[in-house]
């Protein structure tokens, strides 16, 4: 399985790191998770949740989003729809 995120970052601090893939489990009973299987394929909602999911495991991990600004305006679009 290889070495967790935490000692790759550790490793790279001391120029001796070993990049891998990172593996994003996925809990097929989230709520979150449930609303994009039960969405409509292809939606702007369903792009929006399913980036959202990945940028939030990006967060949790320690990670910015590749682009907050998009980040930001994705996570206030289904705010906003959420409101309405």
């Amino acid at each position: 399985q290889g070495p967790d995120r935490e000692l790759e970052r550790l490793l790279s601090q001391h120029n001796r790191a070993t990049k891998t893939r990172p593996i994003l489990e996925i809990n097929l009973r989230h709520p979150l998770v449930a609303a994009i299987a039960r969405a409509d394929a292809g939606s702007a909602t369903t792009d929006d949740l399913s980036l959202l999911l990945l940028e939030q495991a990006q967060i949790l991990d320690g990670e910015l989003p590749e682009d907050p600004a998009a980040f930001a305006a994705r996570l206030n679009r289904l705010v906003l729809q959420g409101m309405a």
